[in-house]
This record gives C-alpha cells, sequence and structure tokens, in this order.
C-alpha cells in the first residue's frame, strides 16, 4: 500500500511539474511589442518586401534578399491579422492570439500564444518541387517538449495548421507579381537573425 501511495504521489509530481513547465513561457519567446513605432516598422517591412518582388530585373536573373528577424516579428504583430482579412482568409487570427518566429542558423523556431499558453516548433522551411512546406523537427508547449502529434491536436480546428506540421505543401513557392513576371523562390536559408531568400524573376509565357 505504501509503495502504491508513493508511486501515485510520484505520478502527480510528475504531471505537475510537466504542468507548470506546460504555463512557462519558452526562453526565446518574446511579447511582441504593439506600438505605432511598431505599425510603421511593420509597414515599411512589408512595403520594402512588395518593392522587392516587383522589381524590374533581367530576366532569369537570380537574385537574394535577407529578412531580419526583428522586422518580421514586427509584421507578424502589427500586419499579419489585417493582412488576412484583407485577402479572405479563411483561418483568421483570433483577437487574442499573437505569432512570433527566432530565425537561427539551419532552423527557425515558430510559435503561437493562444489560450494563454505559447505552443511551438522548431522548423526547417524546404522548397522542393515548386512548392514550399515545412520540416517539423520538434513541438513544445511553453517548455515540455511534447510530441508533434499532439500540437497537432490542439490546433485540430485548424486544417491548414495542420496540414502545415504534417509537413505537406504550404504554398506554391511562386508568387505572380503582373500578368508578365513571377518570382521563384529557389531556398531559404537560416542563418543567426535573418532568412536569406534566393529567387529568380522571370518572364511569364
Amino acid at each position: 500500500m505504501l509503495l502504491l501511495a508513493l508511486a501515485v504521489v510520484g505520478v502527480v509530481t510528475i504531471l505537475l511539474a510537466g504542468a507548470a513547465h506546460a504555463r512557462r513561457d519558452p526562453a526565446w519567446w518574446r511579447e511582441p511589442e504593439v506600438s505605432q513605432a511598431a505599425e510603421l516598422r511593420g509597414e515599411s517591412f512589408e512595403h520594402a518586401v512588395l518593392a522587392q518582388l516587383t522589381r524590374v530585373r533581367e530576366t532569369d536573373a537570380a537574385w537574394s534578399v535577407s529578412l531580419s528577424e526583428s522586422d518580421v516579428n514586427a509584421w507578424l504583430a502589427t500586419r499579419l491579422r489585417p493582412w488576412l482579412a484583407n485577402r479572405n482568409a479563411a483561418s483568421k487570427l483570433p483577437a487574442d492570439v499573437t505569432v512570433q518566429v527566432q530565425f537561427q542558423a539551419g532552423g527557425m523556431l515558430a510559435g503561437v500564444r493562444t489560450r494563454g499558453e505559447v505552443i511551438w516548433c522548431e522548423v526547417v522551411p524546404v522548397v522542393s518541387d515548386g512548392k514550399l512546406r515545412l520540416d517539423v523537427r520538434s513541438a513544445a508547449v511553453g517548455r515540455l517538449p511534447v510530441p508533434i502529434a499532439q500540437v497537432a491536436g490542439r490546433l485540430a480546428s485548424d486544417s491548414e495548421l495542420s496540414d502545415l506540421l504534417a509537413g505537406k505543401a504550404l504554398a506554391e513557392a511562386a508568387v505572380k507579381v503582373d500578368g508578365k513576371r513571377q518570382v521563384e523562390i529557389e531556398t531559404l536559408e537560416l542563418q543567426d537573425g535573418e532568412l536569406v531568400v534566393k529567387a529568380r524573376t522571370k518572364v511569364l509565357p
């Protein structure tokens, strides 16, 4: 009986410790800044990306652009929600959801705060066969590592996120910029604090 009681106490202790870790923000997470300066930074970043996409270049010439982690996070904090709304996206962000990323050499940490907890994954964006997908390496809730399938289960109401975590194609790795040209993304390289996008602008047939 004593051994059973000790076993129960041990299990409860482990569960409580796990719950405490799940409630704690991961060490990398920084609560996004919501201010006029952040909004201006997000807008400037969006305009800069659009300028790169629409810039007139030599046909089929390769080019690259570096996106800083801080600029991307400013855009996620201030521009992602209106960007989705303007495109009548099926998946709209609830008001209490925030999204942040951290760029590291060889990988990216991407997380969402929802219902008071941060659900996040370590992922590698991959371009293959003209498609963009995410190679999910690990997952966690707060500071508690969990199976990737468990994170997918928590986000089951969003089929797009579930497909993303399953490694399915996220989008076409090509952007039409007008009726005559198309930007094709060839590689995405992660470095500490930045994402380097290598692309090529082609003339449509």
